[in-house]
């Protein structure tokens, strides 16, 4: 399967980011992405069925279910127009071709330098930038940060966005600890030094 390149002009797919080597990714940042997003993508086929069927019985909280790294992969590189079921059969059969080529380390470089984080912004390393003031750094306060505005629109009040910011960092080092990923010691750390959000959306029109 060819991967769309990203010359002006192509898929939106190639929306401007800032790409960032998965050798320079901090492991914390790694461990908080795929515990909060796709567990086990380094042994499923694309599609995670363990965790299709375990969202049928979770409805929200530590049990919610994402799209797996390779589907959303899938996503960025190939987008749709809808989320009709013809849409998320062709996103599953996608996600299970990009198995074969690239490799999954491949695939997470994609998904962690394209991925939407927030409205415009595309990345770790722009997010890093923008919402945190800093290059991504081996601090779990900030990846838990980061990985808690995955896929998360940044359009509300700032007051609001921050909050929301800081329940799902706590939601992601929740998620550490459930998956085996982090112990204690550390997340205990991180949650009595939380990261800073710096990201202030614009302010609602007062009229």
């Amino acid at each position: 399967m060819c991967l769309p390149d990203c010359r002006a002009g192509q898929t939106s797919a190639c929306a401007a980011f800032s790409s960032i080597a998965l050798e320079e990714v901090p492991d914390v940042l790694i461990k908080a992405t795929l515990a909060t997003e796709d567990r086990r993508f380094y042994s499923h086929s694309g599609i995670d069925l363990a965790a299709i069927a375990r969202s049928f019985h979770a409805n929200s909280g530590i049990d919610r279910v994402h799209s797996s790294v390779s589907q959303q992969v899938a996503s960025i590189l190939f987008p749709s127009n809808g989320g009709t079921v013809e849409d998320r059969v062709h996103e599953a059969l996608v996600a299970i071709s990009l198995q074969w080529r690239p490799s999954k380390d491949e695939l997470l470089k994609i998904y962690l330098n394209r991925v939407q984080i927030g409205a415009s912004v595309f990345g770790v390393s722009e997010a890093a930038r923008l919402y945190l003031h800093k290059r991504v750094q081996d601090n779990l306060s900030d990846a838990a940060m980061l990985a808690g505005l995955l896929n998360e629109p940044l359009d509300v009040a700032s007051h609001i966005g921050l909050r929301n910011a800081r329940q799902g960092a706590s939601l992601v080092l929740d998620k550490l600890v459930h998956t085996g990923f982090m112990t204690d010691d550390p997340v205990f750390g991180a949650r009595h030094y939380p990261a800073h959000l710096m990201f202030e959306p614009a302010e609602e029109s007062s009229n």
